[in-house]
């Protein structure tokens, strides 16, 4: 029996099992959860069914050769039939369930087959921010609301979350409102032969992730250290594939359950573009930058007053003591220059330099405090006015993300003057 009449038949036998619509839903939302729905009802069809696609497939010219044979666990009778040929087969099925159009489905797997390419997209999960639409943040890379975001194929911490939802991530409340999302050409799409599976899960590597970490880092900047990225997964999104979307599996990003839980923010994405297009433009090193966009973003998800002070603290001192090529060396005064150098980098964009230095100076006592003491006052004076701590240290990250924003403005690291 030729192949096509054969999934033919497949797919008349999973239409009886799990009677779908006849045509392919517009959101590829609704389209991925549909084609892992049948893929799983697929599982259970009639082995000798599953078996004669199988062998159909082996015998393929095209798409054949690119499986590796191993024992079945059909059956005893199917022992001939490789495991990776059954996923195949299972997924052919699913696609002519779906469209109608064998030789379509089939056309379609060859051209994969034989270019070992196809499309995918690298997603990075957010918390702390929310998204009310899509936004294009260039060089491929969009924030999308999480329910834009087609789920993580066949489980996962972020299966279903929508916008604005709050889940426990290993024992740690997040509220998960907003995603970067970046298109990937993934290469192989198959395993190579040696492979026993077949198929390549491609594993999204830091090359893969390419854009996403300065965009996430941006988007902390952005909202005053409020957002994160809580981790990324990946994901083949090819109508083509030989098997539903499979992702890579969830990663968690490091120190993801050091935070505590916080309002989302909602995104400014005019800040965001800018501050992403200054971030790419940046000229200066930006490993310490990026130091001190972790630690901003510690201070504000921090659970303990004390710990968001010296988290602060440390931002703070990496951002405005780094002088590229410097000699490393103790500075007797760091609360005065610290001052001295937010009040004269903030002065260039309007603000008044001795407000800067007076709520820098509050900030380095905090954390004081903090490092000395190991505990800090539940409120304190800020301009003149007796807040809580916790409000003055915001105070403080929105302080901090403005003097990153404004080295980043300026292209390069500052060349402080010699009285600073």
């Amino acid at each position: 029996m030729a192949l096509e009449e054969t999934l033919r038949e497949a797919a008349a036998a999973l239409r009886a099992v799990a009677p779908v619509c006849s045509t392919i839903p517009e959101n590829l939302f609704q389209l991925a959860r549909l084609r892992w729905e049948l893929h799983k009802v697929a599982q259970n069809l009639d082995p000798a069914t599953l078996g004669r696609v199988a062998r159909a497939l082996g015998r393929e010219p095209v798409i054949g050769p690119a499986f590796r044979a191993r024992p079945s666990l059909l059956s005893p009778d199917e022992s001939a039939v490789a495991v990776n040929l059954v996923v195949a087969a299972r997924a052919l099925i699913v696609g002519t369930c779906l469209s109608d159009d064998v030789e379509g489905v089939l056309r379609g797997a060859r051209e994969l087959v034989q270019s070992n390419r196809c499309a995918g997209e690298v997603v990075v999960v957010l918390t702390g921010v929310s998204a009310a639409t899509a936004a294009d943040l260039g060089e491929g890379v969009s924030l999308k609301p999480m329910d834009e975001v087609p789920p993580l194929m066949g489980g996962g911490p972020l299966k279903s979350l929508s916008d604005g939802a709050t889940g426990l991530f290993g024992g740690v409340a997040a509220t998960v409102g907003a995603a970067l999302v970046r298109p990937v050409d993934v290469h192989p799409a198959l395993a190579p032969p040696r492979h026993p599976g077949g198929i390549s899960l491609a594993v999204m590597r830091e090359d893969l992730l390419g854009e996403l970490g300065p965009a996430a880092r941006c988007v902390s900047l952005a909202t005053d250290g409020a957002a994160e990225a809580l981790g990324h997964w990946g994901e083949r999104t090819d109508a083509r594939l030989l098997i539903p979307p499979l992702g890579a599996g969830f990663e968690w990003h490091e120190n993801a359950f050091f935070r505590g839980r916080r309002e989302a923010v909602r995104a400014d994405i005019g800040r965001i573009r800018l501050a992403l297009r200054a971030y790419r433009e940046f000229r200066g090193d930006t490993a310490a930058l990026n130091l001190a966009i972790e630690r901003l973003v510690r201070s504000r998800r921090a659970r303990a007053t004390a710990d968001r002070a010296l988290d602060l603290g440390v931002a703070l001192e990496v951002l405005l003591r780094h002088v590229p090529g410097s000699p490393r060396k103790r500075d007797s005064d760091i609360t005065r220059k610290l001052a001295s150098r937010a009040g004269w980098l903030l002065a260039a964009d309007g603000e008044d330099e001795a407000v800067v230095k007076l709520r820098i100076n509050k900030l380095y006592e905090l954390r004081n405090d903090a490092a000395h003491f190991g505990s800090v006052r539940r409120r304190t004076a800020l301009d003149g006015r007796e807040v809580s701590t916790e409000e003055a240290l915001d105070s403080g990250a929105s302080l901090c993300a403005r003097l990153m924003l404004a080295v980043l403005k300026a292209g390069d690291w500052p060349q402080w003057p010699g009285r600073l």
